[in-house]
């Protein structure tokens, strides 16, 4: 498979677990807060920032990793790299994209939901990205 081939289809799969994961953790915090209010995010709003997430920090280590040999421990390495960054991305786009959700009540509690569950993400798109790499 050639690499931009490879690349779209990851871009692809990102938007969507990206999406995904936004939409869990709205509907898993919406909840938690508001119990009588439902706060949306506009779906634009969550594909751009999906793009810009993918275009700043997982397409580089993705091109950086795909220049590793692909050995056990370098798939191990990037598996656990990109779920990390997974978190940092949960963390971070949490309170960007629900600062009246942090303002309303204590944000750690959140913050880790947020983190948890794009950790995932990230470790599904390694996944997938080591897997496309092999085929």
């Amino acid at each position: 498979m050639n690499t931009v081939k490879r690349y779209a289809i990851l871009f692809t799969i990102f938007i969507i677990l990206y999406v995904i994961g936004s939409k869990c953790l709205e509907i898993l915090e919406s909840v938690k807060i508001v119990p009588f209010e439902d706060i949306k995010v506009d779906f634009k709003e969550n594909i751009v920032q999906a793009i810009f997430s993918f275009l700043l920090t997982f397409l580089p280590l993705s091109v950086l990793f795909d220049f590793l040999p692909s050995q056990r421990l370098f798939i191990i390495l990037k598996v656990i790299s990109l779920s990390c960054l997974g978190l940092f991305i949960g963390s971070y786009i949490y309170f960007i994209t629900y600062p009246e959700w942090v303002e309303i009540s204590g944000a750690d509690v959140r913050k880790e939901t947020a983190m948890i569950i794009f950790g995932i993400v990230g470790l599904i798109y390694s996944l997938v990205s080591s897997f496309i790499i092999k085929k």
